[in-house]
């Protein structure tokens, strides 16, 4: 079929169609032009008009935005359109396939509906760029279902947004300039069940400067406004959903807050199920960066309210780098949570990372950070804590590599945990404890790691105060860069097992390595 085609009121196709170069369906407004047999067209602007076009399912293979004129040279406007009228063209379930390149958007037009895909090439290969200084760009948000009631509405469902990157910066010419933004997020995750996010990132390349004052990357779950009650809690519903390769980052001087945040700490919401991915240690990376204050780069923060949970979540192959904050923040996860962090490192801001631990969990129960994570410092790594376990967090499994800090792992007024870091501080950053308990610290287990490194620590272990009930057993310690291995001080009640001073070098239970502080 060629040339144009004016669609006056609503009519439907019920046989095969192949449209050629050329061919255009002109539908007026409040018409519907519906296909329900199979639809083939080139890549290239085929709808005008104000009309809607509604394909049957399995019509097409994939909805093409370029039908509705979707391309790298089109304003913002037009492609805002034609990805609105992309996603509603699916009938039941379909994919929006977005072909390679950059191009302008200013509206947010996530998916709204079970079952539909958004498909790029890949997170670099196809970009939205946006001059919107405080819009949402994309995501999968449950809450822009048709009729949507926060007391009665199910999330939606088996939804896949893959491959689609989001720079949040104006395009003249060839040049970026910065608008300087100050709000909204790349991508949105929202009330959905059953998601795959998969090769995203989100904002700018790491050597360029953009500035972002408030709002995160990266919302996971954020419900957008303080409703409160056990009805609209649901508001906020994630579960069973995967976060694969996604990317962030941004050069430093850059200013915004939290990059990815789980639980929106302000609202109400619930997780079940998030499983967090990087590719590998680079395809998987955060910073924030933020010249005011600082911010934790990745936030898994529960609001303190009856019934809210967030559990079960996964973290792996992530970078995580803070910026005068946390790299990893856990807070306020309650009893019969689960999150796993493993596979990766933790930082906070180079530039001062005395200001926030790389690693800090607290009031949360049931997180785990993994042997294979790393906790670093950086360049004024002499008044840094790598891991800070604090606030009453119980039930919490500590077995993270360690490097450059002034403190390895600090465990505050929190019980029921097991601590089997290694700490092996470099050359030019000495450590001056490796495990510190204090303030109550109660019923934690130290065993099956190992303190040493070129650097030294003047500490091994030590417990302070009102620690109680704790255990040290089987700790591999080098006497030869530990100077003291452990000391308890105070009314502390430890259990010493006969593995507990072990030298690293030769295998043997080291004489006189306890000094208990008295």
């Amino acid at each position: 079929m060629t040339s144009s085609h004016p669609i006056a009121a609503d009519t439907t196709v019920h046989g095969a169609i192949q449209l050629l170069p050329g061919a255009v369906f002109d539908i007026a407004s409040g018409a519907t032009l519906t296909f329900t047999g199979p639809f083939d067209a080139p890549r290239e602007r085929v709808f005008t008009g104000a009309g809607k076009v509604i394909f049957a399912d399995g019509a097409v293979e994939a909805v093409r935005p370029e039908w509705w004129g979707f391309g790298a040279d089109a304003s913002a406007a037009v492609n805002d359109a034609a990805r609105r009228a992309a996603r509603e063209s699916i009938t039941l379930r379909g994919t929006v396939r977005f072909p390679a390149g950059a191009f302008l958007v200013s509206d947010y037009v996530p998916i709204n509906r079970s079952y539909i895909r958004f498909v790029g090439e890949s997170r670099f290969g196809t970009v939205f760029v946006t001059a919107s200084p405080t819009g949402d760009v994309t995501g999968i948000d449950g809450t822009l279902q048709p009729g949507f009631n926060a007391s009665t509405s199910s999330p939606i469902d088996e939804c896949q947004h893959v491959g689609i990157g989001v720079l949040r910066d104006a395009v003249s010419t060839a040049t970026f300039v910065d608008p300087i933004p100050t709000g909204g997020r790349g991508f949105v995750h929202r009330f959905a069940t059953n998601a795959l996010i998969q090769g995203e990132f989100a904002d700018n390349p790491i050597d360029y400067y953009e500035a972002q004052t408030s709002g995160a990357r990266v919302d996971i779950l954020t419900t957008r406004s303080a409703q409160t009650g056990a009805a609209n809690r649901r508001f906020g519903v994630v579960s069973d959903c995967t976060i694969a390769g996604f990317a962030n980052a941004s050069a430093n001087g850059s200013s915004y807050k939290r990059v990815v945040d789980v639980v929106n700490g302000g609202y109400q919401g619930e997780a079940w199920g998030v499983y967090v991915y990087g590719a590998d240690l680079r395809d998987g990376f955060w910073q924030s960066v933020e010249t005011a204050g600082g911010s934790h780069a990745f936030d898994i923060a529960a609001p303190v309210a009856t019934g809210v949970q967030a559990f079960d979540i996964h973290v792996a192959f992530c970078v995580l780098d803070g910026w005068k904050k946390t790299g990893l923040r856990i807070i306020n996860l309650p009893a019969g949570s689960k999150l796993a962090v493993v596979d990766g490192y933790s930082a906070p801001g180079l530039a001062d990372p005395a200001l926030g631990p790389s690693v800090q969990i607290i009031a949360s129960s049931g997180v785990t950070i993994g042997r294979s994570f790393e906790a670093k410092g950086g360049a004024n790594y002499a008044d840094h804590t790598a891991v800070s376990v604090e606030g009453g967090s119980a039930r919490f499994i500590v077995e993270c590599n360690i490097t450059g800090a002034k403190t390895g792992i600090a465990v505050d007024a929190s019980s029921l945990g097991i601590v089997s870091v290694s700490c092996e501080p470099h050359a030019d950053q000495p450590m001056t404890t490796g495990v510190s308990l204090t303030n109550g610290a109660s019923r934690v287990k130290i065993n099956n790691g190992i303190l040493d490194g070129p650097g030294g620590i003047a500490c091994g272990i030590r417990l302070d105060g009102s620690s109680t009930y704790n255990t040290i057993g089987d700790y591999n310690i080098n006497p030869g860069t530990v100077a003291t291995p452990i000391i308890i001080n105070g009314t502390s009640v430890t259990t010493l097992s006969g593995g507990a001073y072990r030298d690293v070098n030769h295998n043997r239970v080291l004489a006189g390595a306890l000094d208990d502080g008295l």
